[in-house]
């Protein structure tokens, strides 16, 4: 990393990033600070040269990780191999939370604690897997020193992803470089986005209910981190 300049690279399976893009320029203005984004589009992994691919995620500052599924072999081997001070797997289960490395915490050292999970869901509960995060952000967040912290700030990370928008992405962002670069940046806690609005037409996320004066037809939405994704279906 060169003064005033931070490297991330994502490695993805979205393709919907136009919230992101907009996240990081918003953050560069209000920080000063160059940050570099480069996605590598898992979909594109067998197009790509694998050199060129370790090249840039060995290259990193912060490495995000979001893929669900299996990683392949040459990714795999650039993740580990990097010399990124930030590796956060933003999704899945332990197979990609051995990569952590945030601070003071391993994701190693918890990966074997933990019962295997893959990103399925047919075996994955995710509305458990939150209640177990909720319950420890609470612990972490009373205590937020040295490692507990860093655990903190990793759920937060994956909660920021999750929940996507434009305020938890630029947050997450400046959790980042405010926590793990030096960087003098505010960061609020997750919250959720698009949980329970209407969407109209011109692009207004209305709370609470709506009363059309004629038949409708309403779509449901599934409001995370693939909401642009079904929005642009949905205007179709």
């Amino acid at each position: 990393m060169t003064r005033g300049s931070v490297k991330i690279a994502l490695v993805s399976t979205k393709t919907s990033l136009r919230t992101l893009f907009e996240a990081v320029e918003a953050v560069k203005r209000e920080t000063g600070v160059d940050v570099n984004l480069d996605i590598v589009y898992v979909h594109d992994l067998d197009k790509l040269d694998p050199r060129d691919v370790a090249s840039r995620v060995a290259g990193a500052d912060v490495l995000l990780v979001d893929i669900r599924g299996g990683v392949p072999r040459h990714v795999e081997e650039a993740i580990l191999g990097s010399r990124a001070r930030v590796v956060v797997p933003l999704v899945g289960g332990t197979v990609t939370l051995a990569y952590l490395r945030l601070g003071n915490l391993s994701g190693e050292v918890i990966a074997k604690r933990m019962r295997p999970l893959d990103f399925d869901a047919d075996k994955l509960d995710v509305s458990k897997m939150f209640k177990m995060l909720n319950v420890a952000e609470k612990v972490t967040s009373a205590l937020p020193v040295g490692a507990l912290r860093d655990w903190r700030n990793f759920i937060w990370l994956t909660k920021y992803w999750t929940y996507w928008g434009r305020r938890n992405l630029e947050n997450m962002l400046k959790l980042i470089l405010s926590e793990y670069f030096g960087v003098e940046a505010h960061y609020d806690e997750p919250e959720r986005e698009y949980e329970h609005c209407v969407l109209l037409r011109d692009g207004v996320c209305a709370e609470g209910a709506v009363a059309p004066k004629r038949p409708a037809v309403a779509l449901f939405l599934y409001g995370g981190m693939h909401f642009e994704q079904g929005l642009s279906v949905a205007k179709r």
